[in-house]
């Protein structure tokens, strides 16, 4: 059982109550939200960023650092767009976002290759 107590992720087992390290942050994650194939992206000030197998689909599991509460805004917006102009969130919780694997070249490598109209196209698309 996780708990949330002062903005610490915290784990409660069998009476014991102690700071969750990253490892088994991502494994409860993993287990709880039935997810496989952790892939650390990147690690960033606020959070550690994977890719996870949900199903047969690769996904985005952003664990939050426990002192980190402004990340909960932006899973508040990516809810409000609903996959339109940004990611789907899947779920999320106090402590991790699951959000939809987003796939393709960066817009600036297709500027960079003088493919203007591809990225301008793809901006389109988003907006």
């Amino acid at each position: 059982m996780q708990l949330q107590l002062a903005h610490l992720a915290l784990l409660h087992f069998h009476g014991i109550i102690a700071p969750m390290s990253d490892t088994n942050k991502l494994n409860h994650y993993l287990a709880a939200w039935d997810l496989s194939n952790p892939q650390l992206l990147t690690q960033t000030r606020t959070s550690h960023i994977y890719t996870v197998t949900h199903d047969t689909e690769t996904v985005v599991l952003k664990l939050l650092c426990s002192s980190e509460t402004e990340e909960q805004r932006g899973a508040l917006a990516l809810c409000y767009f609903d996959g339109h102009g940004a990611v789907r969130l899947l779920r999320y919780d106090e402590g991790a976002h699951l959000m939809e694997y987003a796939t393709g070249d960066e817009l600036v490598t297709l500027v960079e290759r003088g493919e203007d109209e591809n990225a301008t196209r793809t901006i389109a698309q988003v907006i």
